[in-house]
Formats: structure tokens, C-alpha cells, sequence
């Protein structure tokens, strides 16, 4: 029994909100028909949603009555959160059941005009507070078939992973605002505590709850997601918790690299940076992302484009480089001392790391970083060089690069491949005088001698290269005999002064 009626709040609500959902219904459909022929089809939907929403919510407060041994849920139904939340999640149903029944929605392909998130902008509802009843809203209605129950966990992912870290959502003000608090029972959510201000002494303040639900959830999605990369990858326990540590630093503490951006970038980062700090061998950015493509949930859109600032967008690479590691180097780097520290009396890892060391110089992570595979070249957007694989040259230091910033930066795409040796030579060549058609320059040398040149650099992107493409790729470079070898490498120094002849985009193709 509520101390004040709320009834008439309550049909006012469901009356606005049955005004929103018409008109942005026939907005919709206005494309394609006459909105004449859906009034009706309108309503039933509707209807249909109302009828949902009361049944679950009464559902609701009689498991709350069971649980807290009062019937006053004044302040619960008082709430325009709670119902709006409640109501958009059952249009969201109703609306998912016809798609799945028939296929297509009103007999029209308007699939598209009607998936989530489209409920949300029509009631004007945040993510945040629609996720807050998501779980009650499927322990309240058993009758939701398994694909229904499927589709709002998959909604519940979308938020999870990106719709809530939109720049204005209530995640981030609740983070400023709130003592962050670990719920006494992560794995159960109630409407009560989620939508009000309990006066529980597990509670500090009226947001700490759910707020550290939501961030429980985003970190258990995350932890998923990293492991299932990792394993294919085939990343040690040791070097995971490494990683999962980073994300979740990330996640609890900057969660602001989050904003409008999305979760598996952040995690994809980590990764690289974690592994390019504690493992000799290098788990190249291109392998992590032909990695998550074979995600079931992984779209281009994620590691093309990322924001970097304001409305600017680029690869996750430039991502990496330019926010992420500034960010974070100073954290990311506590975890190769710490893993220093452990091995620090093992003879046979000092003897391992100091390989490519000078014999008077400690190892630090700065030898293994600064020949990271990737910078930016400046005013080409898109466009990327590297260093050669153990080149005799030097990679080119920018002044606007410190030194700590320098061994996090990562680089993609070589320039050049370490010669082989006299029989190779004689192999390679004999195959370019053997193909039907060569894409390569020819260099003279004094004394008649030649060598090959590629026009282009090595093309760096994240898809697929199609066979016509590879079939065109241009051929390695090759000398004709060893005498030539100290005459070739003085010529690549001298052009290396010079700007790169050509570069390549490196996401000027779609996914296949």
C-alpha cells in the first residue's frame, strides 16, 4: 500500500510516451508508405508494450515486497526513470518478437529504422538508466522465449561496450560525483536500489550503487573480450594478468579515454602495450586486429576510425600513439619493473634481454620500445613508415618526442628488408628474371652492375589484400651479386635523406 497514489503520474507518463512512440513510429515508415496504412499497426504495437510493462512490473513488486518485507514503493513509483526504462524496454521486446516472427517488420524491410537504439531516442532515455533494468526486467517476465532473452543481452553489450560513453551520458557525472563502492551482491540487481537512494549503510551515497553495478558489468564484458583475444593470440596467464590489470585500471580510474569511443579499442590497446613491454617477441597491432575480426561482434568501424579529439578521427594505431600512450606510459611502464624486479636474478633472462644491449648498458624497456613498428609521417593523414628490420640506419627521431614517449611509440610498416645472403641474391633474382612481368626500377651501379628497387613501400592495412592485389605487389629488393652490396647500401643512405618516393593508406579498402 503506497502512502500517495500514484496512478495518475503513471497513465499521464504512459499517455506522453504513447504520443512519442506514434509520431516517431510513422516518422519511420513515412519513407516508404503512406503513414495512413501503420495508424492502426501504431496502436496495437503499443498496446501490446502497455500490457507487457504492467505485467512485469508488478512482477517486479512483488518479488520487491518478498525481498524487503514492505508494500510502500511510493518513491519506486515515483520514479520517471524507472517507468520510462521499464516501458522502452518493453516496446524494445515487442518490437523484436514481430521481427523475429516474421521475418521483416509490418512486412517491410524496416529492420533498420527500428533497432536499437531507436527506442531510446524516441523516449529520450539514456543507456544508463535503460540498462539499470534490463536484468529485472528478464527475471521478472519467465516468458520470454531464449532469442528474445539473446537480443536484450545483446543490447545490454551494445550499452556495455559504447552507448553509454557517449560524451553527456550520466556515467560520467556519477563518476565525479560518487564514493565508488563494490555492490555487497554484484551478480543481482534490484529496481530499488538501482533507481533510488536507499538509506542502507552499504550504500555512502545515492549513486555508489548503481554505478559500481554498471562498471561491474563493463569489467566482466572486458575481461571476456581480452581473454578470448589472448587465447588466440596465444598469450601466457602471467602476461593477461598484466593486461587485465591495465583494463581495468582503465576502466575504474581513466575512464575518460572511454568517452565516445568503444571498449574494445581500449582493450586492443592494453594488449599491445602490455605485450610490447614484457614479451621478446612482438605482438604486432596487425595481429591483434586480423585477431578481433574473427569476433563475432567486431566491426571495421571499431579500429578505423577512433576518435582522437574533438570530432577528429583515425586508426586505432594513431589512437595508440598520440592519446592512449600519452596517457598511460608512466602506468604502463610500472609493469615492466615490476616484472624486472622478479627476473632480475635469473641469469639466463638478464643474458636473453641484454642481446641487443650494449654490453656496458642495462636493458631497458627503451631497446626493445624505440624499435616499436610504427609512426606517423606528418602532414599525411593515414600514412605511416618504419625502420627497417636490423637496418644500419637509424630510425628518425621527432623532436616533439621525449624519450619515455618514444619507447611506447609504435611503428607499422617496413621500409626495407635486411639483405640475404650471395645464394639468396642469385635465387631472387633468377625468379624476377623468370615472372612474366616485373613492377620494379632498376638502379646502375659504376661497372655495369644493377640492383631493384620497389616503386612503392610496403603497404600497411588492416585488411585482407585481394589475390589481384598481391599478384601486383612490387618484388623485394634484390642485388645481382655480393660486390654490389657496400655500393647498394651507400645509395639507400643517400636516398634516405630524401623524402619517401610513395606511401600507402593504409584503410583505403572495405572489409570483403
Amino acid at each position: 500500500m503506497c502512502a500517495a497514489d500514484p496512478q495518475e503520474d503513471i497513465q499521464s507518463r504512459v499517455r506522453q510516451l504513447q504520443d512519442r512512440f506514434h509520431s516517431g513510429f510513422l516518422e519511420a515508415v513515412s519513407t516508404t508508405a503512406p503513414t495512413s496504412q501503420f495508424e492502426q499497426t501504431v496502436r496495437q504495437r503499443y498496446a501490446v508494450a502497455l500490457s507487457l510493462y504492467y505485467r512485469v512490473m508488478e512482477s517486479m513488486l512483488k518479488s520487491e515486497e518478498e525481498r524487503l518485507s514492505t508494500s510502500d514503493f511510493t518513491s519506486l513509483l515515483s520514479s520517471d526513470a524507472f517507468h520510462t526504462a521499464l516501458l522502452a524496454c518493453s516496446v524494445e521486446v515487442v518490437l523484436a518478437v514481430y521481427r523475429s516472427a516474421s521475418g521483416k517488420l509490418l512486412a517491410r524491410d524496416l529492420a533498420t529504422e527500428f533497432s536499437f537504439p531507436w527506442v531510446l531516442q524516441v523516449f529520450n532515455l539514456s543507456p544508463f538508466n535503460f540498462v539499470k533494468v534490463l536484468e529485472s526486467f528478464i527475471k521478472a517476465e519467465p516468458q520470454l522465449t531464449v532469442d528474445i532473452v539473446k537480443h536484450l543481452q545483446l543490447t545490454e553489450h551494445r550499452i556495455l561496450e559504447e552507448l553509454a560513453w557517449h560524451k553527456g551520458s550520466p556515467v560520467f557525472e556519477l563518476l565525479h560525483q560518487s564514493v565508488l563502492l563494490t555492490p555487497t551482491r554484484p551478480h543481482q540487481a534490484n529496481p530499488t536500489q538501482l533507481f533510488l537512494s536507499p538509506r542502507s549503510p552499504e550504500l555512502r551515497t545515492s549513486s555508489s550503487y548503481p554505478l559500481a553495478l554498471f562498471l561491474g558489468k563493463v569489467s566482466r564484458l572486458a575481461h571476456s573480450r581480452m581473454l578470448q583475444l589472448c587465447r588466440y593470440l596465444d598469450i601466457s596467464a602471467d602476461v593477461q594478468q598484466k593486461i587485465w590489470a591495465c583494463l581495468e585500471h582503465v576502466i575504474n580510474h581513466r575512464s575518460e579515454l572511454l568517452m565516445d569511443r568503444h571498449l574494445d579499442q581500449i582493450i586492443m590497446c592494453c594488449i599491445y602495450a602490455i605485450c610490447k613491454i614484457l614479451l621478446e617477441k612482438e605482438v604486432k597491432f596487425k595481429s591483434i586486429v586480423a585477431v578481433y575480426r574473427r569476433m563475432p561482434h567486431a566491426t571495421q568501424e571499431v579500429y578505423k576510425n577512433v576518435l582522437l579529439s574533438d570530432s577528429k578521427t583515425d586508426s586505432i594505431i594513431t589512437f595508440y600513439n598520440q592519446v592512449f600512450m600519452q596517457l598511460l606510459k608512466a602506468h604502463i611502464l610500472q609493469y615492466y619493473s615490476a616484472s624486472s624486479s622478479r627476473t632480475a636474478t635469473s641469469p639466463t633472462s638478464s643474458a636473453n634481454v641484454n642481446n641487443s644491449a650494449s654490453p656496458h648498458t642495462p636493458y631497458t624497456p627503451s631497446h626493445k620500445l624505440l624499435a616499436s613498428p610504427m609512426y606517423t609521417v606528418p602532414g599525411h593523414m593515414n600514412f605511416y613508415v618504419s625502420p627497417m628490420t636490423d637496418s644500419p640506419f637509424k630510425i628518425p627521431e621527432s623532436p616533439t618526442l621525449t624519450p619515455t614517449t618514444r619507447r611506447l611509440q609504435t611503428y607499422t610498416v617496413r621500409v626495407g628488408e635486411r639483405l640475404g645472403s650471395a645464394d639468396k641474391l642469385k635465387a631472387i633474382n633468377e625468379a624476377i628474371r623468370m615472372s612474366p612481368a616485373s613492377t620494379t626500377t632498376r638502379t646502375s651501379f659504376p661497372g655495369g652492375s644493377t640492383s631493384h628497387t620497389p616503386k612503392s613501400q610496403k603497404r600497411l592495412q588492416f585488411d585482407q589484400p585481394s589475390e589481384e592485389s598481391a599478384a601486383k605487389k612490387s618484388a623485394p629488393s634484390v642485388v645481382s651479386n655480393t660486390g654490389t652490396l657496400s655500393k647498394l647500401i651507400s645509395v639507400i643512405a643517400s636516398e634516405r635523406q630524401q623524402p619517401p618516393s610513395s606511401c600507402c593508406d593504409n584503410h583505403d579498402k572495405d572489409d570483403n
